[in-house]
């Protein structure tokens, strides 16, 4: 885990004043202890997102897709393990999810000659 998420993570359950149960939602409404809809969280993640001077549209769906890109192309982690991380059904949904076309796959198969 990351060390940034891994602080972040400490610090909201430091502040939880409590452990939650593993099956818990930990983002509710302060107030009325709701749990906070998909919806509501992704509003949140793009104004945010233009609080810090990004104007593109983004939310929760953008992260996933996000992190699904970086697992690929900046850690090397294999489309065979990103499709199962998503449940999707193959290798090209997977692709086309993250935005892979054939003309990325034909730099790599330039880029490692042998």
């Amino acid at each position: 885990m990351s060390v940034n998420i891994s602080e972040a993570l400490t610090y909201l359950l430091a502040h939880l004043g409590r452990t939650p149960e593993p099956d818990e939602a930990i983002f509710r409404n302060r107030i009325t202890r709701k749990v906070y809809s998909r919806e509501h969280l992704s509003r949140v993640v793009g104004l945010e997102a233009r609080r810090v001077g990004i104007s593109d549209p983004i939310g929760c769906h953008s992260l996933r897709k996000t992190w699904a890109y970086h697992a690929s192309q900046s850690f090397g982690q294999s489309i065979t393990v990103i499709q199962a991380a998503f449940g999707h059904s193959s290798q090209q949904q997977t692709m086309s999810y993250i935005g892979l076309t054939d003309d990325d796959i034909d730099e790599v198969i330039e880029a490692v000659a042998l």
